[in-house]
């Protein structure tokens, strides 16, 4: 029997319940539901007792093989490209289309990549986000279809060109970031992030390199 939960956070690319609760008594609750192998990951929204979507199903998106050494043999093929909006495909190394990403770009710099499956169900987005822009940092944010953050990244950039570089902090592990984005005021995430001072705690360093300029052959930044 799967339990309902008023929240959820990302860890480590799993979703993981926060306080059990009623669904009849509660406007809004989620179901976490998992196999006996902890292979397929999926959540449910319910509006007290009544289904309302599927959050999200790891047999579409897996986030935890979002990691480089998953994605070394991954392609990337542009589809189009229509100022300020670019269209790719991803395959896997069987040359499979896995997923299609929507990037859009504002003065050069790639600022949202939404993620969809190949029948164009809306998987997930990354923000990029850019101190060259009036961002308080560099930077990426996934976040899965109901805004939770799965997953940050915090870059080194290009003084010439502003394209992300060096890898600087990779941060799993959102149980404690969740509030920043629970909270539905009119501020963006980025301010509240800020505003509780997140950016600055990020541990961890990695000599991984990226950068949001298409190619067809390097899908490690994302």
């Amino acid at each position: 029997m799967f339990k309902y939960f008023r929240d959820y956070y990302w860890k480590a690319g799993k979703p993981y319940g926060r306080e059990v609760i009623d669904p009849a008594c509660e406007p809004i609750s989620y179901k976490i539901v998992v196999d006996p192998y902890y292979k397929r990951f999926s959540i449910e929204k319910y509006h007290t007792i009544y289904f309302d979507k599927v959050v999200y199903d790891s047999l579409l998106l897996d986030f935890r093989h979002l990691t480089q050494e998953h994605q070394l043999a991954w392609q990337r093929e542009v589809l189009s490209e229509d100022n300020p909006q670019s269209i790719c495909l991803l395959r896997n190394q069987e040359d499979r289309v896995i997923l299609k990403e929507t990037l859009c770009f504002e003065d050069q710099h790639c600022r949202s990549c939404q993620t969809h499956s190949v029948h164009g169900v809306p998987l997930a987005i990354h923000r990029m986000y850019y101190k060259s822009l009036q961002d308080p940092f560099d930077g990426v944010i996934l976040y899965d279809n109901e805004e939770r953050p799965v997953m940050i990244k915090t870059y080194e950039t290009d003084p010439i060109t502003g394209e992300f570089t060096t890898l600087l902090s990779e941060e799993w592990n959102m149980q404690n970031r969740l509030s920043c984005c629970e909270e539905k005021s009119k501020k963006s995430s980025v301010e509240m992030f800020e505003e509780k001072g997140l950016f600055g705690c990020f541990k961890g360093s990695s000599d991984l390199s990226t950068n949001y300029k298409i190619k067809t052959s390097d899908t490690s930044k994302i």
